[in-house]
């Protein structure tokens, strides 16, 4: 330690007043906490239709989990549940939000988790379960991709607000190899510069 100097004549990568490279990378896994959202009024019209976004979340989910630390909030689909998924995230530390909603989302209910989340940087995953948009589905197929339109509403209001000046979109379908390509993170100048889900 009494070599120790300061960055601005010390040669080499250890120094008194900056952080040295070696603490630069933690070495464990991105921590990224997925929030899938859903709206509660929609399971009385369409039974099933809960249980396939759920399904749906789970490709996301597993998707992401051979290469980062998934931390799932369970599905976001009142008022209540936002707010649960907002504190159980905060709780894990993670190290980027990505948001995935899966049917149309009241903002509010994003807003109450991210309450909980001022400062963690957000990357929205604007997905549909298909490939392609099929104009003749039916209505309940409509809604399951509905998540795209409350999306395009909540970064509206982000602007409209000014909160949140820096997330990232990605858009593509749950399958697409496309979407989920990524530099590793340490290549990255902040987690809210990635071009794909991480």
């Amino acid at each position: 330690m009494a070599d120790l100097k300061s960055f601005e004549v010390a040669d080499g990568d250890s120094f008194g007043d900056i952080l040295s490279v070696d603490r630069i990378g933690s070495g464990r896994k991105l921590k990224i906490g997925v929030v899938s959202g859903g709206f509660f009024e929609y399971w009385p019209m369409y039974p099933h239709l809960r249980e396939t976004i759920v399904s749906d979340t789970q490709i996301v989910l597993n998707r992401l989990s051979g290469k980062y630390d998934v931390v799932y909030s369970g599905l976001v689909e009142s008022i209540d549940s936002a707010d649960e998924a907002g504190r159980r995230l905060r709780d894990a530390q993670i190290d980027l939000l990505l948001l995935t909603e899966r049917t149309y989302v009241p903002d509010v209910y994003i807003h109450q988790m991210l309450s909980h989340l001022p400062s963690v940087p957000l990357l929205i995953f604007v997905s549909q379960f298909r490939d392609v948009f099929d104009f003749k589905d039916d209505y309940e197929g409509v809604l399951r991709n509905s998540g795209l339109m409350s999306l395009v509403q909540l970064v509206a209001g982000f602007r409209k607000m000014d909160i949140y000046p820096h997330f990232e979109v990605v858009v593509g379908s749950i399958h697409d190899d496309q979407a989920y390509v990524s530099s590793t993170p340490s290549s990255r100048s902040s987690p809210s510069t990635s071009s794909c889900v991480p």
